[in-house]
């Protein structure tokens, strides 16, 4: 079953497919269909069928909420920023696809040093991240944080830290 963001009005049972629209028609997804939008404030799922679709957005009637799908377990991945950034696009999506929870992008000796540049490039892996949840299944999308500076890492005990 094809996964979509949506937009979704649960009280009136509907929901806009609009910004992943081009992902819908590159699906090719027929009128009658089944298909699992997660609405794209609250990452709630939801199955539907598709009622029509428009030039520029489809409408889904919801017929059911969907029990989200969380991680089994909390997982923080450090990973030290590679010197060519856009590796990182790769690792946030595979790191999305296996489970984790949290990518935190480390700064050390040898890694990429401008942390201004790492902050900028924070919204486009997060669009990675979501990119990479359709694909896998996945309700919630991993929290990119803040780079740190590798002699900063304090690892918390409650959760699976990964280096």
């Amino acid at each position: 079953m094809e996964r979509f963001f949506a937009r979704v009005d649960p009280k009136g049972g509907i929901a806009y497919i609009e910004e992943d629209f081009n992902h819908f028609r590159a699906k090719r997804v027929k009128v009658g269909e089944t298909v699992v939008v997660l609405d794209k404030e609250s990452f709630t799922p939801y199955r539907g069928k598709v009622q029509r679709v428009e030039k520029r957005r489809a409408v889904v009637s919801i017929e059911e909420k969907l029990p989200p799908k969380g991680p089994e377990v909390f997982i923080r991945l450090y990973q030290c920023v590679p010197v060519s950034l856009s590796t990182f696009d790769e690792i946030v999506d595979k790191a999305t696809q296996v489970g984790v929870s949290q990518i935190v992008p480390v700064i050390s000796k040898r890694s990429y040093q401008k942390r201004k540049v790492v902050e900028e490039k924070i919204p486009r892996w997060e669009r990675v991240a979501m990119e990479a949840l359709k694909q896998c299944h996945r309700d919630l999308p991993p929290q990119i944080l803040p780079p740190l500076p590798l002699e900063e890492i304090e690892p918390e005990r409650d959760f699976l830290n990964l280096f």
